[in-house]
């Protein structure tokens, strides 16, 4: 038999970053990305990223949607739509055609509210960089 590289759909977790795990450099991936520890540098995601309660990101961060319920310094660029729960921070810009922002959320920065057509091409091209 041969093997099929399959894509995985953009909400299946493939790639996890635990709570007492520190990552520095460029995180890439086909998936979606969940940070529980420390991540520095950039995040690539084909897939969704969530930023958990317990995660410090100091990076710039790429995804179909993003959500942020712990601590990010950086710009977020979401293809789809960003969330910001109750306990995330975001210090930084963000690219987005859509926003959630949850009371006791933080925000710093500057907001690009991108149309759905935009936001997709420019996360397109981030992946291929």
């Amino acid at each position: 038999m041969r093997r099929r590289d399959v894509k995985p759909a953009p909400d299946q977790v493939e790639t996890i970053i635990g709570r007492n795990t520190t990552f520095q450099g460029v995180l890439q991936s086909a998936g979606a990305v969940r940070v529980e520890g420390r991540v520095q540098g950039e995040i690539r995601a084909e897939g969704d990223v969530y930023v958990t309660e317990t995660a410090v990101v100091e990076a710039q961060i790429h995804g179909r949607q993003v959500a942020i319920a712990g601590e990010v310094r950086g710009d977020v660029h979401a293809a789809a739509r960003l969330d910001l729960v109750g306990t995330g921070k975001l210090v930084g810009d963000f690219y987005a055609p859509k926003i959630v922002v949850a009371e006791g959320a933080t925000f710093e920065g500057r907001s690009h509210m991108t149309g759905l057509d935009a936001a997709a091409g420019e996360a397109a091209a981030a992946g291929g960089r």
